[in-house]
């Protein structure tokens, strides 16, 4: 991979991040404007929303890793999880892990519940069960933004490299 796709997909990393950022202060909003009350059908449903659009930006950022610098994306009926797997491993000599086995196992919870709301409809949302999940993600926000920052730092260094 030459240096000016590297910066570029150092680039494109950096917008996800910042679309990161958006969706983690979505979830704080929601859950400081919902603390003393029960959700709305339609406020739960767009907590629903904002816990899949979490996951959906981290894979986001993944996909971006996988097609630019492991050739592609996994294949199959468990290709997300094989996603999510892989880039918490390093690719010698091609990349570094994006993610510690760590991060990845916490992620697994956004992965299978993103499945669940695709999958399912929106008004088997239990407001009990989603709680958990917004409050997770404002712990687990500043460990996901130093690794995902980390791996960027990492693609821009290499890319000085090549220059």
């Amino acid at each position: 991979m030459d240096s000016a796709r590297l910066r570029q997909l150092a680039s494109d990393l950096r917008a996800d991040r910042e679309d990161l950022d958006r969706i983690l202060g979505e979830a704080e909003r929601c859950l400081h404007d919902l603390i003393d009350r029960a959700p709305s059908y339609l406020e739960l449903r767009g907590a629903g929303d904002i816990v899949r659009d979490f996951y959906n930006v981290v894979e986001h950022f993944f996909e971006r890793v996988a097609v630019e610098m492991n050739g592609g994306l996994p294949a199959g009926r468990d290709s997300h999880a094989q996603l999510l797997r892989r880039m918490s491993r390093p690719v010698e000599e091609d990349r570094p892990a994006v993610t510690d086995n760590a991060l990845r196992d916490r992620l697994q919870q956004y992965l299978r519940f993103r499945h669940l709301f695709r999958h399912g409809y929106g008004f088997s949302l239990d407001w009990a069960k989603l709680v958990p999940l917004l409050e997770e993600m404002g712990d687990l926000g500043p460990e996901l933004r130093r690794q995902l920052d980390g791996f960027i730092e990492a693609i821009e260094e290499l890319s000085a490299e090549l220059d």
